[in-house]
């Protein structure tokens, strides 16, 4: 399996996790007395927080988890430090968003999909006259608009205009994780049309 040589931007719970850091090598060289942790800080209410230690792979620095241990992390985005030690130097190498997705092994029914997701169909079951009462509150609150009262034009004009919004994130989100797949980016083709 090949392991990656930075730090993921999303990882799930329940299952191993694992990256390497080689590019610090030259300065700060894992068999030369120095120690890399993480550090993850999770937005919100929940707390979550919890850190890393890597270990030393020769000169490179490498992060393995097991299964068992990261099936206890709380799902959600976290910001993040790494913080490289040697006696009494300390020095930030990185920092960093992480996204950890829900166990998918765990026995109640999640929904793992993107903020961004979630408000396009919501705004669209508004404007369809199908949205739940959830739906519902979720654009209401999104708007400005407490009430709920989706009729009126100037409302309607809102809800368009956010509906766009949220398209263009949805486009951006599928975009990012087509590239991923090796798929080319969207905006980089060109039709180029001949003469017949």
């Amino acid at each position: 399996m090949d392991v990656l040589t930075n730090e993921p931007r999303a990882l799930r719970a329940g299952v191993n996790w694992a990256w390497r850091r080689e590019d610090l090598a030259g300065d700060f060289p894992a068999n030369g007395g120095w120690a890399l942790t993480y550090w993850f800080k999770k937005t919100g209410a929940v707390p979550g927080n919890f850190s890393i230690a890597a270990v030393a792979s020769g000169v490179y620095f490498a992060v393995s988890e097991l299964a068992a241990a990261t099936a206890a992390r709380v799902a959600g985005d976290y910001t993040w430090t790494a913080l490289v030690v040697k006696t009494t130097d300390t020095f930030e190498v990185d920092t960093g968003i992480l996204t950890i997705l829900p166990r998918y092994d765990a026995v109640e029914n999640i929904d793992d999909r993107s903020h961004a997701r979630k408000m396009l169909e919501a705004i669209n079951a508004v404007l369809e006259s199908r949205a739940t009462s959830t739906q519902r509150e979720m654009v209401g609150y999104t708007i400005g608009s407490r009430s709920q009262q989706f009729d009126q034009a100037e409302t309607k004009q809102k809800l368009l205009d956010f509906k766009s919004h949220y398209e263009w994130l949805v486009d951006n989100e599928e975009n990012r994780e087509g590239m991923a797949e090796g798929k080319p980016n969207r905006r980089d083709v060109r039709i180029r049309f001949t003469s017949p």
